[in-house]
């Protein structure tokens, strides 16, 4: 079953999983579950850039759980497209980015869920990896447990192997002419 914009899924006792429809009404839910979830007043301007003004936001994945009851988003994650260029290769990945559960959800998994949907997105979109932007050292995740690149240029053939996760010294810099948010 391909995961789209609109896509539902229950996924426990009164909660569902969903992916956007990317309505103008889901923006200000968005916000406020990250203003809760983070505390982060800057926020609001990076949701709205993302959701409301990004040249690519039509191929962004909003995906989250709400409670059936109340509406309220109790869990989410984004998946936003990326390119990144490896030696004149450019390499289809993914930032997973927009990531928090309610203080009253925690410990339930819901994370684990969400990822499981995420991973499925990145399989039907082709994505190689998924990166997460903001932390100090780059974590790179390869769609399964061992990932091989094999990137060509006019001279050689590179073979890049990526862990399920890798530290600064192991992972490959992308060039100057990666595209992102």
């Amino acid at each position: 079953m391909k995961i789209q914009n609109g896509y539902s899924e229950i996924v426990g006792d009164n909660l569902t999983l969903r992916v956007a429809n990317n309505e103008l009404e889901d923006f200000q839910r968005f916000v406020s579950f990250n203003l809760a979830v983070h505390q982060d007043e800057s926020l609001k301007r990076y949701v709205n850039r993302l959701y409301l003004e990004h040249s690519r936001k039509k191929a962004i994945y909003w995906i989250y759980i709400e409670e059936n009851d109340s509406k309220e988003i109790v869990s989410m994650i984004t998946l936003m497209p990326l390119e990144w260029d490896f030696n004149g290769m450019t390499i289809p990945l993914c930032e997973m980015g927009l990531v928090g559960t309610l203080p009253a959800y925690r410990n339930r998994e819901l994370i684990g869920t969400l990822n499981k949907s995420y991973e499925a997105i990145m399989k039907q979109e082709g994505y190689f990896l998924s990166v997460i932007r903001g932390i100090p050292t780059p974590h790179v995740f390869p769609l399964s447990h061992k990932t091989f690149l094999f990137l060509a240029n006019k001279k050689k053939k590179t073979a890049i192997h990526l862990f399920q996760q890798v530290h600064r010294q192991d992972c490959p810099t992308p060039s100057r002419s990666h595209r992102s948010f």
